[in-house]
């Protein structure tokens, strides 16, 4: 009886009790909350959905995408396609009238309304006899409708980059960041997915979340975790195994962007009228080669090609990246001909005696592969810096330019073309930290496709060149909070302790401290509902905004950039000037020139 009272009480109370004192920031911020019996219950059963979740992925390729929501659980989405369908289209009066008719008469999706247009004159009898309102409209004003439903059933062809049609503030989580990961990732989304709601949210609690998911894939899928935007990725941290590569989602995503690769494409979207022709939206079942040449691929790296690269760096200074990374090459090709394309194998070689005349066997068998292949440095000199490799770390592995005939099956390049673009992203992303030595990535926050094309045809221009492909940058700048990844660590050093208004901001900046790197896919964005409110309060806006206001989120915003900065981040970013173009209240303190970047748009 005793823990029966315990309980009980722990439910009543625990809610509110979790959040005691949870305004104040800085650091511990956030630890009394997930020190709280209720919150650590809330954490054992989202451990268990979570590894249920991660249990159905391959073994060698577990990745989730967490979708974090608050106070957006919109109308069930055939109902909420009919509305803004009905919206649109009807030109007279009495709208208000002619929705409640339709759905008293349970017509509340455009399947079931295209086939009650079917008879107009039987949908008339039926709404006059049981329609909500005593409005009839006419027999014209269904017929125009029964035309635009019709057309309304026209798809965009894949890859294309036509907007979602959408009147602002009534779409909800299934219109937005679901949708578009269905379009994405196809059918199966919700499989690699989970939605976490705060536990406190009114949305959650009077059943809308469940009204809007009822009889949808994503109905199973939802993970009761805490309040605050910047608490729920630290919850979703702890509740995942150590390890994990995890993606974190905002619950407002309108759309995945990707520059286009193809000239043609561009060219067919500008004809078509499409504004930001010089990207595509990211489509589970269309995507483009990386170098926009079906006989060139990508492959990765050998394990030897990374020594040879890395012993061949100590080259005489002035001689530039490329003619090294050729140097190693040649090297590569003569070792082939000597049948050693492994590591173990190259140890072997290195034991030989290299010294003396040009008649010593192990010499003169190096000399004559060089010869072979054309490279000038002698086999004295090639040993000598192989030696002095060994043992020491590799560089990080590259993404080489290959004839399609080559092409590897495994690792990088070969996952970076197969399935869809979006998972083969994430899958790469996760690699590519491992790689780096990164924690973190995320994808540009910018929208503008003139800088994503531009960025994409930079790469595509340095990989003919170089024979190396790299799409991504590791300098400093946002890590986007709209959509991003990174790899469990459960260090508390990484949590956000500033609020949930600049936690994207502060994260970065954690993660750079730590790692000195961010990994960055510049190719690709990410763009929320009503983009020009990102970072800024809207009463009507939902998510954050949704229990703020507008002074409110300016102090919690200066509290946050200025705490930060005084407490760790100071050496890596300072506050904006009056009048310094800024998108999040900081300048990165970065290099001149990144890539292609300019300090302010490193910053953007």
């Amino acid at each position: 009886q005793a823990a029966s009272r315990a309980a009980e009480e722990l439910l009543e109370t625990g809610p509110s009790e979790a959040y005691v004192g949870w305004q104040s920031v800085g650091e511990g911020h956030g630890d009394g909350v997930f020190q709280h019996p209720y919150v650590e219950c809330l954490l054992r059963v989202a451990r268990r959905q979570v590894s249920e979740a991660l249990a159905e992925q391959p073994e060698d390729d577990r990745w989730l995408i967490c979708v974090r929501t608050y106070g957006r659980a919109g109308e069930p989405l055939p109902k909420a396609e009919l509305r803004r369908f009905l919206a649109k289209h009807w030109k007279r009066g009495g709208f208000a009238d002619l929705q409640r008719a339709f759905f008293s008469l349970g017509i509340d999706s455009m399947d079931t309304l295209r086939d009650e247009l079917q008879d107009i004159g039987a949908l008339r009898n039926r709404i006059r006899v049981d329609g909500d309102g005593g409005y009839v409209p006419s027999y014209k004003s269904l017929e125009e409708l029964r035309d635009e439903a019709e057309a309304e059933k026209e798809t965009l062809a894949p890859g294309g980059c036509k907007k979602k049609d959408r009147r602002a503030g009534d779409m909800g989580i299934l219109e937005l960041t679901l949708s578009t990961l269905e379009r994405a990732l196809g059918s199966e989304a919700h499989r690699r997915c989970l939605i976490f709601v705060s536990h406190e949210d009114k949305a959650f609690t009077s059943g809308l979340y469940a009204a809007a998911l009822k009889g949808t894939p994503w109905e199973r899928r939802v993970v009761q975790g805490v309040k605050g935007a910047h608490l729920q990725v630290r919850f979703i941290e702890e509740a995942a195994p150590h390890g994990t590569h995890l993606v974190v989602a905002d619950d407002n995503i309108a759309e995945i962007y990707v520059e286009c690769v193809s000239e043609a494409f561009i060219q067919q979207q500008k004809k078509e009228g499409i504004q930001d022709h010089m990207v595509r939206l990211m489509s589970a079942g269309f995507a483009e080669r990386p170098l926009g040449d079906a006989r060139l691929g990508l492959a990765e790296e050998s394990e030897v090609l990374r020594f040879l690269h890395a012993a061949m760096s100590s080259s005489k200074a002035g001689r530039g990246k490329l003619k090294l990374f050729d140097e190693a090459k040649l090297v590569k090709d003569a070792l082939s001909r000597l049948d050693i394309d492994s590591l173990p194998k190259l140890s072997k070689l290195l034991e030989g005696d290299f010294s003396g005349s040009r008649q010593n066997p192990d010499r003169a068998r190096l000399q004559e592969a060089l010869d072979a292949v054309g490279c000038k440095a002698t086999p004295y000199l090639v040993v000598k810096k192989l030696r002095a490799q060994v043992g020491l770390p590799l560089p990080p592995r590259k993404l080489l330019v290959v004839r399609r005939r080559c092409r590897q099956k495994s690792g990088l390049g070969a996952q970076a073309e197969g399935g869809p673009e979006l998972a083969a992203l994430i899958r790469r992303a996760g690699l590519e930290m491992e790689n780096q030595g990164a924690n973190i990535w995320a994808m540009c926050p910018s929208k503008n496709h003139y800088w994503l094309h531009g960025f994409g045809t930079a790469i595509r221009q340095r990989a003919r060149t170089t024979g190396i492909y790299k799409d991504h940058l590791e300098k400093l700048g946002l890590v986007f909070g709209a959509f991003f990844g990174f790899r469990v660590l459960h260090e508390q050093r990484r949590y956000t302790r500033y609020g949930q208004v600049k936690d994207d901001v502060e994260r970065t900046l954690r993660y750079w401290h730590c790692d000195g790197k961010v990994v960055r896919f510049n190719r690709y964005g990410v763009v929320k509902d009503r983009c020009h409110l990102v970072g800024k309060f809207h009463a009507k806006k939902g998510g954050i905004s949704a229990e703020s206001s507008a002074e409110l989120h300016k102090a919690e915003a200066t509290r946050a950039l200025t705490g930060m900065l005084e407490e760790f981040a100071s050496k890596h970013a300072r506050l904006a000037k009056p009048g310094e173009a800024s998108s999040c209240g900081l300048i990165w303190k970065v290099d001149k020139e990144v890539g292609n970047e300019t300090e302010a748009e490193a910053e953007a």
